[in-house]
C-alpha cells in the first residue's frame, strides 16, 4: 500500500485499513489536528521531533511555527478505547509495556512482544491526505514517515 512505484493500487478507505493494523490518527494537545492540517498547511514543511531526553514530549511544527504536543489517539472508525497511561503522551511507560493492556478496550494502538528488561517502546508513523470530490472521499498514497523510539516517562 505504500509502494510509490505501484500505479495500479487505488487507496480506498485508508482509515479502516490502518485501524485494522492498529494505526490511529494522532491528536494534538493544543489544537485540533484537522484544523492544523487544513488548507492553510498545503506546501508547508512538517517537522515531527521525538527527543531522546527523558520526559521531553514529542512535538509537531509546520514551517518551524507553533509547536504542538503529539498525543496518542483514543479512537478510530467504529473503535473507542481508553489508553493507559491516561495522559496519552508518546513516552515509554510501564502501562505501554504491560501485555495485559494491549487490548481493543485499553491500548488498542499497542502491539506487544515478549517484554524485556529494559523495555523500550517505539512508534511507527504513516502520513496520507484525505480529500473530497463531488461524491466520494479521495485518499493519497500513504507514506511511511519512520519508526521512533520513545523517551522514558518522568
Amino acid at each position: 500500500m505504500t509502494d510509490k512505484t505501484n500505479t495500479s493500487a487505488i487507496p480506498t478507505n485508508l482509515d479502516t485499513t490502518f485501524s485494522n493494523r492498529r494505526y490511529f490518527k494522532l491528536t494534538l494537545e493544543e489544537a485540533n489536528i484537522d484544523s492544523v492540517f487544513g488548507r492553510g498547511s498545503l506546501g508547508q514543511t512538517l517537522e515531527i521531533r521525538f527527543s531522546p531526553i527523558n520526559g521531553e514530549l514529542p512535538i509537531l511544527t509546520l514551517n518551524g511555527g507553533t509547536p504542538y504536543t503529539l498525543r496518542r489517539a483514543i479512537s478510530g472508525p467504529s473503535l473507542n478505547f481508553n489508553p493507559r497511561p491516561e495522559n496519552r503522551y508518546f513516552l515509554n511507560h510501564n502501562d505501554l509495556n504491560n501485555t495485559a493492556n494491549a487490548t481493543n478496550d485499553i491500548n488498542a494502538d499497542v502491539a506487544t512482544n515478549t517484554p524485556t528488561n529494559p523495555a523500550f517502546t517505539y512508534v511507527s508513523m504513516y502520513i496520507f491526505a484525505i480529500g473530497k470530490d463531488y461524491l466520494s472521499t479521495i485518499y493519497s498514497q500513504p507514506t511511511h514517515i519512520g519508526i521512533f523510539r520513545l523517551a522514558e516517562a518522568f
